[in-house]
């Protein structure tokens, strides 16, 4: 598949993923490919799938499918997660992005995973700081009794690993579908007023407007970050997330 590294975004228009279009069951590199806007590389296709409406929200359309395996843990080996970089298309100082997930009734939270978010071209993951010239994150993480947070990249955090800032949420019910919508306006260069605010089902649970991402208008708005994985090991076999 050839792609020209353009999206709807490329010229101010909103990008919209669907899996509609796919045939239920494995999900193919032909599908990533044609979904993501050709990805340089990824990791976990073999742990994604495509499911029908019956498994879908309101039972309408299709979605897609991840198995956390049991024992695994983070997303150094390929079998642990899904994980991709796909360009947006764009470089922006703000985007308003969202998306639906659903944990099952048998998900074990464990001590905690990682859902999909956003970063500049050469996002910070990992245990690198940022340093306000090399990168920055923005992703959802989700706690041991199940609450949901941003867990973020930036130059002010204190340690090596992003900070996890808890939404004003009870825990998430399993079984139940949530639609997680989020602003990231970047920081003006030599200001805290970078933000972010998320809603969940329409309740805004987050609003952080003090935020440092950057040193200079350099480092911009380019990539979607999907990566979900577990961060410790997960107890109850395969762990699908929707």
């Amino acid at each position: 598949m050839i792609c020209d590294g353009n999206t709807p975004l490329t010229s101010g228009k909103p990008l919209r993923i669907t899996f509609d279009q796919n045939t239920t069951g494995n999900y193919t590199e032909k599908d990533y490919f044609r979904d993501w806007n050709c990805p340089g590389w990824s990791m976990g296709l073999n742990n994604v799938s495509i499911v029908g409406k019956q498994e879908a929200r309101n039972a309408q359309g299709q979605a897609l499918r991840l198995n956390i395996p049991k024992g695994t843990s983070g997303c150094v080996n390929e079998k642990d997660c899904a994980n991709w970089k796909p360009h947006i298309g764009a470089q922006l100082d703000s985007l308003y992005y969202s998306y639906w997930v659903k944990f099952p009734e048998n998900f074990d939270f464990v001590r905690g995973g990682k859902l999909p978010g956003i970063g500049s071209f050469e996002p910070r993951v990992g245990g690198v700081k940022p340093n306000g010239n090399d990168g920055w994150s923005v992703r959802v993480m989700w706690d041991k009794d199940g609450r949901l947070g941003q867990y973020v990249y930036h130059p002010d955090q204190p340690k090596n690993f992003g900070d996890f800032f808890v939404w004003d949420m009870p825990p998430v019910e399993k079984g139940q579908w949530y639609h997680i919508k989020t602003l990231v306006r970047l920081n003006t260069p030599g200001k805290h007023d970078g933000i972010i605010t998320t809603w969940l089902n329409g309740k805004q649970v987050l609003d952080k407007r003090d935020l440092r991402f950057r040193n200079s208008n350099t480092l911009q708005i380019e990539r979607f970050l999907f990566a979900v994985s577990s961060a410790a090991q997960a107890q109850n076999g395969h762990q699908p997330v929707t």
